[in-house]
């Protein structure tokens, strides 16, 4: 019975230590597509629709839960600044 509370107890360290390792990855891939959606748009491409802000928004959220901070929070915060340009252009048009 010992060696098999023994076992258990290796396979939820172990599966803690790849859960984390998961989470980090996941941080660490969803960090690098709002960085990249922020330089397209400081690149200057125009040809983001709704649908991509509302992605980004999501993979920012998702960041956060993750535990995600930094540096990405002040690129996000431009890239909501060039999402509410494109919201009033957006509005401009459907008059």
């Amino acid at each position: 019975m010992g060696s098999v509370t023994a076992r258990l107890d290796s396979i939820e360290k172990e599966n803690e230590r790849q859960s984390k390792l998961i989470d980090s990855n996941e941080r660490s891939r969803l960090r690098q597509e709002i960085m990249a959606f922020g330089r397209e748009l400081r690149a200057g491409y125009t040809e983001m629709t709704a649908r991509d802000y509302e992605h980004i928004c999501g993979v920012f959220d998702k960041y956060c839960k993750l535990g995600g901070n930094s540096y990405v929070h002040a690129e996000f915060e431009y890239i909501l600044r060039c999402k509410q340009e494109f919201d009033k252009t957006q509005k401009g048009e459907n008059k």
